[in-house]
């Protein structure tokens, strides 16, 4: 069977569909939750990632992440955000409080992705609408959500040590070995971007759905993530669209990185299904 029948038909059908569901509202809406979750998400994968690493070591990944994408002032800007939202540890009280808010502010980001991904599998609210359900859902999305940053805290490390030897091969060996330490690198990202995708499309759906569909899905919407990415950071260092609002720049920016990479990400979830239904026509006639 020709690549074309198998993949690419398909990919023009989940365009379509795509398309015609409006992913722009909801990557709005994605966009307007990661607003209150993006500190307490940083903060939870900081307490992670630090049980593999310095925190300080940690602290420079993630805002030196920031500074590249959205530039220093939108950096400092998270740093400060992020230090006002930690719970203090002086009491024990305000502090389980002050964490449990922090959770929640979290969990609001993959119940909203949760709820877009059920749009898009045509699942019935009624299904999953009575106490037990709802439990359920929201303990799945506690799940995934620990298991993402937990990856994450992990591919930290892992990218830290090809960062490190990617830099000794620059400075030790020819520019050839340079552009293929450089090319592994990329690769080990998409690698990494792709299953922490993967995770999501297969675990928060209230649907089942195979691994074999999934991670084509989760491979596209991967490789047009990175590709926005790096676009988009470049575009950032020579426009800075967020400077003539100040402060609030550095939440615009945040925003129109997250509306981005929603919208792919639903292309991903559209191209899963696509291949679902797809199998689904080919048993069905054996």
């Amino acid at each position: 069977m020709s690549i074309a029948k198998t993949r690419i038909f398909p990919l023009k059908t989940a365009i379509a569909r795509w398309w015609n569901n409006d992913p722009f509202t909801q990557s709005a809406a994605v966009a307007y939750y990661t607003i209150f979750s993006f500190p307490a998400l940083i903060i939870l994968y900081l307490g992670l990632a630090s049980i593999f690493m310095q925190e300080d070591a940690v602290r420079g990944q993630v805002f030196g992440f920031l500074r590249a994408n959205f530039g220093q002032d939108a950096a400092e800007t998270f740093r400060t955000i992020v230090a006002n939202t930690a719970p203090s540890e002086q009491s024990l009280l305000p502090f389980i409080f002050a964490g449990s808010v922090l959770i929640y502010a979290a969990l609001r980001l993959f119940l909203q992705l949760q709820k877009a991904l059920n749009y898009i599998w045509d699942v019935d609210d009624r299904e999953v609408s009575n106490f037990r359900a709802l439990i359920l859902r929201r303990f799945i999305s506690f799940a995934v959500m620990i298991g993402v940053l937990f990856v994450l805290a992990i591919s930290l490390v892992i990218t830290s040590a090809i960062s490190s030897l990617t830099d000794w091969l620059i400075d030790h060996l020819p520019d050839m070995f340079a552009v293929l330490a450089h090319s592994i690198n990329l690769t080990l990202s998409l690698i990494i971007i792709s299953l922490l995708f993967a995770v999501i499309l297969r675990m928060l759906p209230d649907k089942l759905i195979s691994w074999a569909h999934v991670l084509p899905g989760a491979l596209l919407a991967a490789t047009l993530f990175m590709i926005g990415e790096y676009g988009m950071g470049l575009y950032f260092s020579w426009v800075e669209p967020g400077s003539a609002y100040g402060v609030t720049g550095s939440i615009i920016l945040l925003m129109i990185w997250v509306f981005y990479s929603s919208a792919v990400f639903l292309l991903g979830a559209e191209y899963a299904k696509t291949l679902h239904q797809k199998s689904l026509v080919h048993n069905k006639h054996k």
